[in-house]
């Protein structure tokens, strides 16, 4: 689909190579062959952006994973309102569920390391290591 504007100064969605009337004043309004193709397919730089901070996150938790999940949701919100301007909603999708597996990540390594380190202070206050 191709918006194409009327004489009328209407805009008009049309098939490429096709004609399709204009609602406003009836003319009949053609869009050329070449709208056809697509000139160039964009990936969304939002989406490029959340799938990098979401692989991030497994390195660095945290401080990507939140902006990663946040920049991913606008990115899908972009793709959605313009699907002929941008292309990329699995790499968004993408960005999401890793930055979400940081997160998760992280939330172990915490809940690990507190329960390991309760083993940590109880050596130390009874002066004895735990095998022995």
């Amino acid at each position: 689909m191709v918006l194409m504007r009327c004489t009328c100064g209407n805009r008009v969605e049309v098939r490429g190579g096709g004609v399709a009337p204009c609602p406003r004043c009836g003319h009949q309004v053609g869009a050329p062959m070449h709208a056809l193709y697509r000139q160039s397919e964009v990936a969304s730089g939002k989406a490029i952006i959340s799938f990098t901070l979401g692989v991030l996150s497994f390195f660095f938790p945290l401080v990507p994973a939140i902006p990663g999940v946040i920049i991913g949701i606008l990115a899908l919100r972009d793709i959605r309102r313009q699907p002929s301007a941008y292309t990329g909603r699995g790499l968004a999708i993408a960005g999401i569920v890793l930055s979400i597996f940081g997160n998760l990540l992280l939330l172990f390594w915490i809940a690990s390391g507190a329960l390991a380190g309760h083993d940590v202070l109880d050596w130390f206050r009874r002066g004895v290591p735990p095998w022995q």
